[in-house]
Order: structure tokens, then C-alpha cells, then sequence
């Protein structure tokens, strides 16, 4: 049977959720399996995935949170980062772009910075657009109409920016590198360059004949029409073979066997928690009495009881002794102590991972956030420290020989312009 991975991400709000579920059709009546939210704030803080059959083909579907757009904890951004890559260790057939109504940069924010981090280049080759809540997808016209709009919207963005930057640029020419003013514009110029990087004008370019247009409202048969579009898309666009970049393929090795262990471990204490909710202690509660033979009827019974836990551990009905319960508890706590060292080991091999394509997440819109939020001192290990401290201290002393540069290149300027001044 052929299988097929498909990844969906964009900003929270923009019906991801409801897309997976109008694929998925859980019970034939696209049930909410995937928590949907009409919000900006994300429903979830965690990966959410479900694996259908159709047509001789098992798919897999994973919706991501907007890793950019929602507040998490350093932990929750690493979690999100090293399940996604465990879910797609096999390989990518299709990412799932997916958007609203009118577009923003911002939109490219998560596409990019996974593009940095896990992919390359050629992940637009596997990407499809997919513009939800779309109520006229049934209309061709209107349907080119849209693509046509964000083309000219994309581009008229693209060249506003390029002219912002260009006026940035002749502005710092006239500062001193040394002045608050010249820091300030140049933190402007590097902003504008990374919203220069996320307009849509080159994902329309590459994906203009994998843009689908969807409606997602609750409503059977119009959700209907939106699976049949999107499956009959995702069996002609799906190349043979998945997409496997080195990125992807070096964390997913780091991570994969201590993924295995963690979830494994989960299992077990997932299963011990049960036995813990419908097993509780019995205590025997027995009324003495004065008259003789019922006190000896009561002897007897208790002997029974006894005889009955010695051979079975059991004294009624499923309820586990109290020995056995203690046991379950021991059971419980040393696989929670098992789960939060592997989650620690996991989330450390994420970060090193981001640590070592640094300039290049730094150098996304949104690539400052990401850092600030997956960075807490206090949890890195000694090796992250050092690749940190290592970077930083590159970084420190990129920024003092470019101001040298400037500096250097000012004065000769000067000193052609009075050379040139004296002929």
C-alpha cells in the first residue's frame, strides 16, 4: 500500500484544523478530530495527527501550530520541532500552505523558518496553497481571479519593500557607524530584508499550478466536494518518491530512537494510569458480634478473603490489593522520572540542531522570537552553552568588522573626494 505524509502549516486562525478534519472524514460526517478554532490564538500548543486509507493509499495528516504566532514555552516550541520531524522521519510527500483571506507577510513566518531549519529550497516543489473558506471554489473564474489578486498583491508588497530598503540604505550612508542612529537604521534595513524574504511572490511563482481553493463551513456536501478536490490534487501533485532533505534526515536520525523510547514509555504509563483510575484498595469493614457462630462465620469468610488474595492478588470484582497498587505507583513514578529524561535528552538534540543553522533562523522574519523563546540558560547543557557562546561571540565580531568596514570605507571616500578636490 503506498503512503503519503502531508503537512500542514500557516498562521492560527486560518482553518488548518478544519482542513485536516475535511480531509480526514472521520465516520463519513467530518467529525472534529483536529481541535478547530476561528481564532487568532492557536486552539493547541501541540502536534495533532491521524492516519486515513483511501483509494489504496494510507495517508498520514499533521497539523502544526503557528510556531511564530502563538505564546509557548521554550519546551512546548522544542516538543513541536522534534515531533514534527519524528512524524516525518519517512519523508514529506506534500506541505499544506494553508491561508485565509487577505495575505501577509507574517503568513511565510512559519514556512520559512521551517524551511531553514528541517528543509531547503526544493520544499517549494512539494508545497500546495491551499486558500480556505473560498465560497465560489467551484467557479474557474473566480478561482483565477484569486490567484491573480495575491499574485499583484505579493508583488505590489515585493517592490514597496525593495523601495523601502533602497531609501533606508541611502540614509545610513550618511551616518556615523558609531552613532545610536546608524544602529537603529540598520536594525530597520535587516527587518525590512526579512519581510522582503517573506512575501508570497516566489511560493505564487513556484506553486501557481498547486494553488486549490476550499470552503471549509459546515455544510456535509460542500465539505464533500472539498475532499474529493483536495485528494484528487494530492494523487497528481505527490511525486513518487518523498522528500527527504539533509536537514530533516540528520535530526530525525539524532532523535528517532529516544522518540521510540519516550513514546514507548508513554504507552506504559498511559496503560498504568488506567489500571490506577478502575483498581482501588477494598478495605474490610467487619462488624464484631457477640453471638458465636456468627463470629466464627466471619472467621471463615475472612479466611477466604485471605486465601483469595495470596492466589490471585485480587479480592473482588478487579480491584487490585493494596501491595499491588503500591507497586503500580513505584511503576508509575519511574516512568514519569523516564519521560521527562528523554523528553530533556530530545528537546537538547532540537536545540543544537537550530543552535547550527543560527545565522540562517536569525536571518527569518520571526527568526529572533523563535530564538528567544527555545533559549533558556538555565536548561542548555554544557555543549549548547559552549555552540552558543561560540556563535554569539562570531556574531560580535561580524557586527564590529562590518562597522570597521564602514568606517574604513568612509574615510577612504573622504579622502577621494579631497584628492579629487585639490586636481
Amino acid at each position: 500500500m503506498t503512503e503519503k505524509t502531508i503537512l500542514l502549516i500557516g498562521r492560527s486562525g486560518r482553518g488548518k484544523s478544519t482542513l485536516a478534519n475535511v480531509i480526514l472524514n472521520k465516520n463519513e460526517n467530518f467529525e472534529e478530530i483536529f481541535k478547530e478554532s476561528s481564532s487568532s490564538i492557536s486552539e493547541t500548543k501541540k502536534i495533532q495527527f491521524e492516519e486515513f486509507k483511501e483509494n489504496d493509499v494510507n495517508y498520514l495528516v499533521i497539523d502544526t501550530p503557528g510556531i511564530g504566532d502563538t505564546k509557548m514555552s521554550d519546551n512546548e516550541v522544542l516538543d513541536i520541532i522534534g515531533e514534527a520531524v519524528y512524524l516525518v522521519r519517512n519523508g514529506l510527500d506534500q506541505v499544506l500552505f494553508v491561508v485565509g483571506g487577505r495575505f501577509d507577510q507574517y503568513e511565510m513566518a512559519t514556512y520559512n523558518l521551517l524551511r531553514t531549519m528541517l528543509f531547503d529550497e526544493k520544499i517549494v516543489e512539494h508545497t500546495t496553497i491551499v486558500r480556505t473558506r473560498f465560497a465560489d471554489f467551484r467557479s474557474k473564474a473566480k478561482r483565477e481571479e484569486d490567484v491573480n489578486s495575491m499574485i499583484k498583491e505579493s508583488k505590489e508588497k515585493k517592490v514597496e519593500l525593495e523601495n523601502q530598503i533602497a531609501n533606508k540604505e541611502k540614509e545610513i550612508e550618511n551616518l556615523s557607524p558609531n552613532s545610536e542612529e546608524y544602529k537603529r537604521v540598520a536594525i530597520e534595513i535587516e527587518q525590512l530584508k526579512k519581510e522582503l524574504k517573506s512575501t508570497l511572490s516566489e511560493i505564487i511563482e513556484s506553486c501557481q499550478s498547486r494553488i486549490v481553493h476550499v470552503d471549509n463551513k459546515p455544510d456535509v456536501k460542500i465539505r464533500g466536494k472539498s475532499r474529493v478536490k483536495l485528494l484528487e490534487h494530492l494523487n497528481k501533485t505527490c511525486q513518487e518518491n518523498s522528500y527527504k532533505p539533509d536537514k530533516l534526515k540528520e535530526l530525525s536520525d539524532a532523535i528517532t530512537e529516544d522518540m521510540d523510547t519516550l513514546l514507548k514509555s508513554r504507552r506504559e504509563l498511559d496503560k498504568e494510569m488506567k489500571k490506577l483510575k478502575i483498581n482501588q484498595p477494598i478495605s474490610i469493614n467487619v462488624k464484631l458480634s457477640e453471638n458465636k457462630d456468627e463470629l466464627e462465620n466471619i472467621t471463615e469468610r475472612i479466611n477466604k478473603i485471605e486465601l483469595a488474595v495470596e492466589e490471585q492478588e485480587i479480592i473482588s470484582e478487579g480491584h487490585l490489593a493494596v501491595g499491588k497498587i503500591k507497586e503500580l505507583e513505584d511503576k508509575k513514578d519511574k516512568l514519569r522520572k523516564e519521560i521527562a529524561e528523554k523528553e530533556k535528552i530530545i528537546r537538547q538534540k532540537v536545540l543544537k540542531h537550530i543552535f547550527e543553522n543560527y545565522q540562517e533562523v536569525k536571518g527569518e522574519l520571526g527568526g529572533d522570537k523563535l530564538m528567544e523563546s527555545v533559549v533558556d540558560d538555565k536548561k542548555l547543557t554544557a555543549e549548547n552553552k559552549e555552540l552558543l557562546a561560540h556563535i554569539s561571540n562570531i556574531e560580535q565580531l561580524r557586527n564590529e568588522y562590518v562597522q570597521q568596514l564602514k568606517g574604513e570605507v568612509d574615510a577612504l571616500n573622504k579622502h577621494n573626494e579631497q584628492f579629487e578636490k585639490k586636481d
